[in-house]
């Protein structure tokens, strides 16, 4: 099983409307053998829901808004995940500053941009937080999420096939 995590600050608008829209993508595909999950960096969210503006415009563009409620991001998860998707630079930075091994695994969603593909972290790959914002913050957040989906599909497909053969199966 491959595993795909999605962090903002505390997963309730940006990393759990990735998580939707990935998981959404996957069903769509008939794809399985994929967990996805998404946490935040801090923990005075934990417990709440998505954020209704957020799941408002994931329903709009008929997107599937499943119960999940926001947790913060412990350093087991860090180390067991095959590919943790940060939305901001400061998030990335707080993930490998917590990460005592593997630090490969730890990426900026927007990295899957065909813009920004092969760049390194800087601020300039962040996703705006929508929260503090109207209702369009929503809707930019969930283009900047679209706008790397196919790229992170494709990445984790490749993962998948070296993760494989590296087990032996």
């Amino acid at each position: 099983m491959y595993k795909v995590m999605m962090v903002c600050t505390g997963n309730i608008c940006r990393s759990q409307m990735a998580h939707m829209v990935l998981q959404n993508k996957l069903n769509e595909r008939g794809i399985i053998d994929v967990t996805v999950d998404s946490a935040g960096i801090y923990s005075g969210a934990a417990g709440y829901p998505i954020d209704p503006r957020a799941a408002k415009v994931l329903a709009k563009h008929g997107y599937k808004v499943f119960k999940h409620y926001a947790k913060q991001i412990s350093e087991q998860e860090i180390e067991d995940f095959d590919l943790i998707l940060a939305m901001t630079s400061t998030h990335y930075s707080n993930l490998m500053s917590k990460s005592s091994g593997k630090k490969d695994n730890i990426r900026m969603y927007m990295q899957f941009s065909d813009a920004h593909k092969g760049e390194k972290p800087s601020y300039e790959l962040n996703i705006t937080d929508p929260w503090y914002g109207s209702d369009m913050g929503f809707q930019g957040t969930l283009d900047n999420i679209e706008e790397c989906i196919e790229n992170i599909i494709e990445h984790i497909e490749a993962e998948k096939v070296v993760k494989k053969a590296l087990n032996g199966n």
